[in-house]
């Protein structure tokens, strides 16, 4: 989770790059900060952030099945829908029917791939929540002197970012109306784009990655309550 601010904030902290204009660095580059096998064996400080997996699977739903790319040298959209099976009127109530019946296809993204197959050690020192970004940066700083960029600003991939909640989209929507919709600066509210139904079989596709939230995250029964009531 957090990954492009990840390492745009370690590409910016040990001078590969200056700022926002060089962005297209990080991608360029993925690999350029990666530890090797003996820097893993025994770190000073080992962080990872997670997500809320209901609003992960929306998010990338917004971002790469109801939009196409910015960037002419971005192909992942097409791409991706292209493996997903899903059209401009694909709603998010049926490309969670295509997860449900395919579960396989979470391993085709590695945005809606499960959070706890990236998980390298069994404990980490830090377990942060995206939901507490600001806690979330503050504690980084403190261990690492790093200062966590959001990038949400300047990203490349489509964000909701500075969008206003509307209640006008829900599940039933199709994709293409949600693309405008975040065109013109709205987003579709969390909670709306769930029904009973929806949650319970997202909570089962997920569900390690539900356990792993509430286990190590603190205060996490507050951001999954709503969501836990209707597993």
């Amino acid at each position: 989770i957090a990954c492009s601010t990840i390492r745009y904030s370690i590409a910016i902290d040990n001078g590969a790059i200056t700022g926002p204009n060089d962005f297209s660095w990080i991608h360029q580059n993925n690999n350029t900060f990666a530890a090797n096998n003996k820097e893993l064996l025994n770190p000073s400080y080992a962080f990872v952030i997670l997500r809320n997996p209901f609003k992960r699977l929306l998010s990338f739903y917004c971002d790469k099945l109801c939009n196409t790319g910015n960037d002419a040298n971005d192909n992942s959209y097409e791409v991706t829908q292209s493996i997903m099976g899903t059209s401009a009127t694909t709603t998010f109530a049926e490309f969670i029917e295509f997860l449900w019946k395919n579960p396989s296809l979470k391993k085709a993204n590695e945005h809606i791939q499960d959070q706890c197959d990236f998980l390298i050690y069994k404990n980490y020192h830090d377990y942060l929540a995206l939901e507490k970004f600001k806690e979330t940066s503050s504690i980084i700083f403190e261990k690492t002197g790093v200062i966590l960029e959001d990038i949400r600003p300047f990203n490349s991939i489509h964000t909701t970012y500075g969008c206003k909640e509307t209640v006008e989209l829900n599940y039933d929507t199709p994709g293409e109306l949600i693309g405008s919709a975040m065109a013109a600066s709205q987003k579709p509210i969390a909670k709306n784009m769930y029904n009973i139904d929806l949650i319970r079989k997202v909570g089962t596709l997920y569900l390690n990655d539900i356990l792993l939230y509430l286990k190590v995250i603190n205060d996490s029964e507050e951001e999954m309550g709503y969501w836990l009531k209707f597993m």
